[in-house]
């Protein structure tokens, strides 16, 4: 179960300084034993579904400060900066990876996992900062990120590349064609 209580929930990333997230939409899905980072991007007229699945474990402050004396300095220094309800530090690893589809020409499919890879093992140590609903989130390599909490549980009805699902496309083009016979049928009895 993740440590401090006060992070569980859906978070929308609104501004990053690292590259590989630069014009996509991304949200982070912290639960009880696990953490999600799900990537919506589009290449042209697809949209795919990255999914990176791990999980969270509190590092403790005197671990921190035995391993880098530097850091008592910098956190010193960043909290007298920064006054933030909450403060934590925390090791992320993320285990795996999944591609899904997601959309294409704005009509959005079934997800369907077109790729998987299990030995995805990225590691990083990172630290948050929590100030009333927004998360702000440095790690070791320089990168922030800025996440805010996603007001609504479901997440399907607002993502971006969808213009329509694929049931009300079917469900559309169906009734359109019975109308349109309908309506041929009226005219050639006249």
């Amino acid at each position: 179960m993740i440590d401090p209580p006060y992070l569980l929930g859906t978070y929308l990333l609104r501004k990053t300084n690292d590259i590989s997230f630069d014009s996509k939409y991304t949200y982070l899905v912290v639960n009880d034993n696990n953490i999600k980072l799900k990537t919506i991007y589009q290449n042209w007229i697809i949209a795919t579904k990255k999914s990176r699945t791990g999980s969270v474990t509190f590092i403790p402050e005197s671990i921190l400060d035995i391993v880098n004396p530097a850091k008592i300095l910098k956190k010193t220094f960043r909290k007298r900066m920064n006054k933030v309800d909450n403060d934590v530090d925390l090791r992320v690893k993320f285990n795996s990876l999944n591609k899904y589809t997601y959309s294409m020409f704005g009509i959005e499919f079934p997800e369907i996992k077109y790729e998987e890879i299990s030995n995805y093992n990225i590691q990083k140590n990172i630290r948050i900062q929590v100030k009333d609903t927004t998360l702000y989130i440095t790690d070791d390599f320089g990168n922030y990120y800025l996440f805010d909490i996603y007001p609504t549980v479901n997440l399907s009805t607002r993502m971006p590349y969808v213009e329509t699902a694929i049931y009300t496309l079917i469900f559309t083009e169906i009734l359109s064609t019975v109308i349109n016979v309908a309506v041929m049928k009226v005219i050639n009895q006249q």
